[in-house]
């Protein structure tokens, strides 16, 4: 993929891949999240990218009791114990990021309800529905759904008891799902001025691989040295991931012919580094004070702190991750990138749907190309060259295009304003007197 002939080619050190879900007390779980308007919220299946709190990583399972009995209906509940058991039963059907936020959610649930206060008896018959009802009263509605697929798999997997709440009965008709709008051109255009001048390399891949491509934290956490391709002259070219090889938060692959504020920045990163280890995150984890640890990669508070620290640094409006997604999403809508191309883009899969979706299946580079066609300077390109445009040209100019090619006004006419403002805006030369 890189040039053999490079000598930053070296093998760094591989990151050791988790084999174990870290198991948090309740008493390490920090405080709920808290939306913009100060009200707490919760994460749900809508979102992009639920976020749960702290989850510490580098520390060993927790040990829980072997004396807690599913087999004795009368004993008391252990919740680390039951937590143990799902992790061990979904170990196969459920991402390890998964996992903690199912085990986050659950924990929450049983700190607010006193679960280990009840016996498995009691929570089979009346009790349970009891104490789930109870506990969704204490969230948004909109968070329902979400939150009881979450308790549904764990209270299974975990206490072995059947499930006892009736949607029909108890729940009745949740919300719809919500989907979270793009953000405004002002408020992407803050920031993009702001990071084009950032200086330090680090801070500004990680702003570029977001907003200049949709991506998911979890996609620029993920992604390895090994899957950027160069081109002759051993510049960075294109970037290519398999979501089931690289485990991102879906399948689907991701793929860019890189833009050249993408490309120089990754050059610009990779001089910083000791070393690109194949196996190696391309933005590995680094600390407040600036020290780079190359073969780990980021955990996902890692980079919200990170991405907090950047919007501090230039004091800009909040925007997150999950918005710039969205935000690309409308941008590759309106230039007319085709359905493939920007599920290939953003991390889709673009195979369901109608039937065109499932059988228009061009080749990667096709798509590749098709994006840099549409896109030559990313998804900030179009942003940005709209300033430009519109700094060069009269206001009034511009109206005048717009009356044209809405039919307001005909050629002639266009033409014959178009000149007069063309005269008014040209500085004529001042005449020198003759001697």
């Amino acid at each position: 993929m890189r040039p053999a002939s490079s000598p930053r080619n070296a093998q760094g050190g591989a990151t050791n891949p988790v084999d174990s879900v870290t198991i948090l007390k309740s008493s390490e779980a920090s405080s709920p999240l808290e939306s913009e308007e100060g009200t707490t919220r919760f994460p749900q299946e809508t979102r992009n990218e639920p976020e749960p709190t702290n989850t510490s990583s580098g520390q060993g399972d927790e040990e829980t009791s072997d004396d807690f009995d599913l087999r004795d209906p009368e004993q008391m509940v252990e919740v680390e114990t039951v937590i143990a058991r799902f992790v061990q039963a979904s170990r196969n059907s459920l991402r390890q990021d998964s996992q903690r936020y199912y085990c986050y959610a659950f924990r929450r649930f049983a700190k607010n309800v006193g679960l280990s206060a009840y016996t498995r008896r009691q929570l089979a018959g009346q009790t349970g529905r009891q104490l789930i009802i109870r506990h969704l009263d204490t969230i948004p509605r909109n968070s329902w759904r979400w939150t009881l697929s979450v308790i549904e798999k764990v209270w299974m997997n975990g206490l072995d008891l059947p499930w006892p709440i009736d949607s029909k009965r108890d729940i009745g008709k949740l919300p719809r799902i919500r989907r979270r709008l793009s953000p405004k051109d002002e408020i992407v255009r803050t920031w993009a001025l702001a990071l084009e001048h950032e200086p330090d390399p680090y801070y500004r891949l990680v702003w570029l691989l977001i907003a200049e491509h949709g991506w998911r934290p979890s996609h620029i956490r993920r992604i390895k040295w090994r899957n950027v391709v160069y081109d002759s002259a051993g510049k960075p070219k294109e970037l290519y991931a398999d979501g089931s090889k690289e485990g991102f938060k879906t399948d689907a692959p991701i793929a860019a012919r890189l833009c050249p504020e993408v490309s120089e920045a990754l050059t610009a990163w990779s001089n910083r580094l000791p070393f690109l280890g194949d196996e190696n995150p391309i933005i590995p984890r680094r600390s407040a004070k600036g020290e780079i640890k190359p073969a780990q990669p980021l955990t996902e508070d890692n980079f919200r702190r990170c991405w907090e620290r950047i919007r501090q640094k230039w004091e800009l409006p909040k925007l997150s991750p999950s918005e710039l997604r969205h935000y690309a999403a409308s941008v590759v809508r309106k230039i007319g990138l085709s359905k493939p191309a920007s599920c290939l883009l953003l991390g889709h899969d673009g195979g369901q749907g109608d039937m065109r979706s499932w059988y228009d299946n061009p080749d990667v580079g096709e798509l590749m190309d098709e994006q840099i066609v549409r896109l030559p300077h990313g998804v900030l390109g179009t942003l940005l060259l709209s300033i430009e445009v519109k700094d060069s040209i009269p206001p009034n100019a511009l109206t005048l295009v717009g009356q044209y090619l809405d039919g307001k006004i005909g050629t002639f006419e266009f033409a014959t304003k178009m000149e007069l403002i063309r005269q008014q805006t040209t500085i004529m030369p001042e005449a020198t007197p003759t001697p």
